[in-house]
């Protein structure tokens, strides 16, 4: 079985063989004769071959560009058979895949986690993204299969798309056994946990794209809130994104600056090291699937406060494993963190219930298989 992936994770482009995803792919690549990973870029790169993983750059000087790279690779693979299956990591990859693979027996499977584009409104929508909500819906109308992550949008895109229920299957990006492993059985480093206090009492983390969706700005809001209430409290921001520049504004406006630390993009080692040395997880996002990082908190048996996005229900209790809020509402999510940070026991409960969740939900070699099962059905 070939199998040609395109993604958009430019991590993969500089990644020394480290890394959830690689490894989750070197998975795959066991039960493939062939396993390429093509990357849209405006960074120039090299090949690059991790055990039976390739990694093939598309490099344009812009995104047009390396978008049309993407599609003359991916037709030379599927005219030459050396893709049986082409998979997608979004809906406007899924229509490259759907062109490349036109003139051939390539079929093709899009991973789609969070529908945040068919959730706009028409009217508050550019002439821009309206075409390209109408070029990821004609993706996903066209495709031989489509994963997504929570039952909701399962259901959403039968319902609302009138896609066909068998092509259609739940099934969540987990973590893989190493990571698992790790979030399980590290212990809290007191010297590392110090240095990052500053002389503050509770660390909240929080992980994401610096990017709208990810309600960053709430968070803010909130925190500021909880800082009336318990003022050694720290936040730790893991992430980096185009709105980097705006929220060090707003953290200064909330004089926020000594109860905050923007840490930027972490190795996946490192990212993996803060979730055993904090107090609390926290996940504001108005748009999101089910993030890999609620699963992160849930098996490093941190309490976990976060939004009602579909993928909480699918892993969390609201009030048994974690506390669930609304979305875009701050003064719940003040009062949830405040709650926690004030209950130990609360805490302590939350994270152990979070734990047996999370681990009788996730099952890396079931999803391998499951994944593989998938793509062997569409050959």
């Amino acid at each position: 079985m070939n199998i040609v992936m395109l993604s958009l994770d430019q991590a993969l482009l500089c990644t020394q063989g480290e890394g959830d995803s690689l490894v989750r792919f070197q998975a795959y690549a066991k039960n493939c004769k062939r396993f390429q990973i093509i990357v849209p870029t405006t960074q120039k790169a090299y090949r690059k071959r991790h055990g039976l993983v390739a990694i093939i750059p598309a490099y344009g000087a812009n995104k047009l560009f390396a978008y049309l790279k993407t599609f003359y690779l991916t037709a030379i693979f599927c005219l030459q058979k050396q893709a049986d299956i082409v998979v997608t990591n979004d809906a406007v990859l899924g229509s490259i895949a759907l062109l490349a693979s036109a003139f051939s027996a390539t079929k093709v499977q899009i991973n789609i986690f969070g529908l945040n584009f068919l959730y706009k409104k028409q009217k508050d929508l550019s002439l821009y993204d309206k075409i390209l909500k109408q070029i990821q819906i004609w993706a996903l109308t066209h495709a031989n299969s489509i994963r997504t992550d929570t039952s909701f949008e399962r259901d959403y895109l039968i319902e609302k798309l009138h896609i066909l229920s068998e092509k259609v299957f739940v099934l969540p990006v987990v973590p893989n056994q190493q990571t698992m492993h790790t979030l399980i059985s590290q212990k809290s480093n007191q010297k590392f946990r110090k240095n990052l206090l500053q002389g503050k009492e509770f660390l909240v983390l929080a992980v994401g794209r610096l990017v709208p969706e990810k309600d960053f700005s709430l968070l803010l809001l909130a925190l500021a809130q909880v800082i009336g209430k318990i003022p050694k409290t720290k936040l730790l921001l893991v992430g980096d994104g185009p709105l980097k520049k705006q929220l060090e504004i707003e953290i200064k406006k909330l004089n926020l600056k000594q109860n905050i630390q923007l840490l930027g993009s972490l190795s996946h080692s490192k990212l993996l090291e803060l979730f055993a040395n904090v107090d609390l997880f926290v996940l504001s996002s108005y748009k999101e699937g089910l993030p890999r990082v609620l699963m992160y908190a849930g098996l490093s048996s941190l309490p976990i406060v976060t939004t009602d996005i579909p993928g909480a229900y699918d892993l969390f209790d609201h009030q048994k494993s974690a506390l669930i809020v609304e979305k875009r509402n701050k003064d719940q999510l003040a009062k949830a963190i405040i709650k926690i940070l004030q209950d130990q026991k609360l805490a302590l409960k939350l994270g152990q219930a979070a734990k047996k969740e999370t681990l009788k939900k996730l099952d890396f070699e079931k999803t391998v298989n499951t994944i593989i099962s998938s793509w062997q059905n569409l050959k």
